[in-house]
């Protein structure tokens, strides 16, 4: 592991946290909130297997939601609309300060 790959890894794990600010701030979708939190988490490559699992198991609660409102045709979750959204938002945040601890 190299510093360039150190400062990768923070990189994708900003990005993932401006994400969900984002989608917490009502300026991102779900839909692209969770297309681009998949894309990211797949492109983590020192962050440990059993840290990805547990981003991954948080993140689907997000792709349920959405996936349930577009069946059903309801409107789509906010993270302030939905419990269980903002449930997992916490969660993710909270799986990003243990990456993160260092983050002003």
């Amino acid at each position: 592991m190299t510093q360039d790959d150190d400062e990768r890894e923070e990189r994708q794990l900003a990005l993932m946290r401006d994400r969900i600010a984002s989608f917490r701030a009502g300026t991102s979708s779900i839909g692209p909130t969770i297309a681009d939190l998949e894309g990211l988490v797949n492109a983590l490559t020192i962050t440990p297997e059993s840290w990805r699992d547990q981003f991954v198991e948080e993140w689907s609660v997000l792709e349920i939601a959405y996936a349930v409102a577009l069946h059903r045709g309801t409107p789509l979750p906010t993270a302030s609309s939905d419990y269980q959204v903002r449930e997992a938002l916490d969660a993710l945040d909270g799986l990003l300060d243990e990456r993160e601890p260092d983050r002003t």
